[in-house]
């Protein structure tokens, strides 16, 4: 077994029906199509410092594995990484001041960081490392100056007594936690963007990173059945998309959606784009047409549909981690009398968790 038990914990994962955290290019299928893609992107960032993608596959076919190969090709290449699942509640992209929230508290720097709210937490702790902060922001002011509300409230906590007090209160501000219970009002929406445009410049000037990949997942549950969806809130969740979209940089944006979700967005934009371009903000920085002139002419990254040698390639990788995991040899269980059927209602999530599912029977049996 591997000394860092990287291929157990992703063997965990995969049987709880979960997306593995580590070794995802092992079980990934195409991975050198799917590199080729992001590629692309973080290329695209070099010349436009921007760059916006779109990933299409059915439930079951591998978005939430892309993702996750997304996170590590970003982090390898000195990337911070945040997602949003979009779903209704704080995480509802028509709500940029509830769902800021959530995409800072999956804020993650590339190692030894990690996650930037734990990280900040810990690093404020010191004394030394706050008048280093706040030395920092002082020499850099010109630099902050669009979110300069913002340089001036962290300031103030790092000059603030009690100083045992100062970390918690600091990454209380900065984790987005005030905004949660406001309303969707201008100057909180601005507020919110601010404190979002702060991490990307704090991410890339004091911590160096190359700039932010952002995760927009599940947004094909903008044309739900929900009640709370309708044509009223996809404005408003374009409203913010268009925000990001159009402001933050260095940055990437990635949208996951099924076919049909793709369908339905391009479809609806087209017969009610007025709707959305007439009606759509008071800020200028929320630019809806030039979002959906960039929907319209993007290119989709299509998940490949599984075949059987795609299934049975899987299968074998499955085997081979199973194998290094429970620390045996390869061909030892005799799995290939037990393989899951390939049905045709069958997706590779179902598949790779019925696969370790059965490794893991037969291996408690053998032992």
């Amino acid at each position: 077994m591997s000394n860092d038990h990287s291929a157990l914990r992703a063997l965990l994962r995969l049987k709880a029906g979960l997306t593995p955290l580590e070794r995802v290019d092992d079980l990934t299928i195409n991975i050198a199509r799917h590199h080729e893609y992001l590629r692309s992107l973080f290329s695209t960032t070099d010349v436009s410092e921007r760059a916006f993608g779109i990933v299409l596959g059915p439930y079951g076919a591998g978005k939430s594995h892309f993702l996750q190969l997304a996170k590590n090709y970003a982090l390898a290449q000195n990337f911070a990484v945040a997602q949003l699942a979009q779903a209704t509640g704080v995480g509802s992209l028509s709500h940029p001041q509830r769902h800021l929230c959530t995409i800072l508290s999956s804020l993650t720097a590339p190692a030894p960081r990690g996650p930037l709210l734990e990280w900040l937490g810990t690093f404020t702790d010191d004394p030394t490392n706050c008048r280093l902060l706040e030395k920092h922001l002082m020499l850099r002011a010109d630099e902050y100056r669009e979110v300069s509300e913002v340089v001036n409230e962290v300031l103030a906590l790092l000059r603030s007594d009690p100083a045992h007090l100062r970390s918690a209160k600091l990454v209380e501000y900065l984790s987005g936690a005030s905004l949660v219970g406001c309303s969707a009002h201008t100057n909180a929406r601005i507020r919110a963007y601010h404190l979002f445009q702060f991490w990307i410049k704090f991410s890339t000037d004091y911590l160096k990173c190359g700039g932010l990949l952002l995760l927009l997942d599940e947004m094909e549950n903008l044309f739900s059945g929900a009640v709370s969806w309708n044509i009223l809130s996809r404005r408003t969740a374009y409203r913010s998309l268009a925000y990001y979209q159009a402001n933050l940089k260095p940055a990437i944006i990635v949208c996951t959606l099924t076919p049909d979700g793709w369908e339905h967005m391009l479809s609806e934009i087209k017969e009610k784009r007025d709707f959305f371009t007439n009606y759509w903000s008071r800020l200028e920085t929320e630019n809806i047409p030039n979002l959906l002139a960039t929907v319209l002419k993007t290119d989709p990254h299509e998940l490949s549909i599984f075949n059987n040698a795609s299934y049975r390639l899987l299968g074998d990788r499955l085997k081979s981690l199973h194998a290094e995991a429970r620390d045996y040899s390869v061909g030892l269980l005799d799995s290939e009398s037990h393989s899951p059927t390939i049905s045709p209602g069958i997706t590779p999530r179902i598949f790779a968790k019925s696969v370790v599912s059965m490794l893991e029977g037969l291996w408690f049996t053998n032992i």
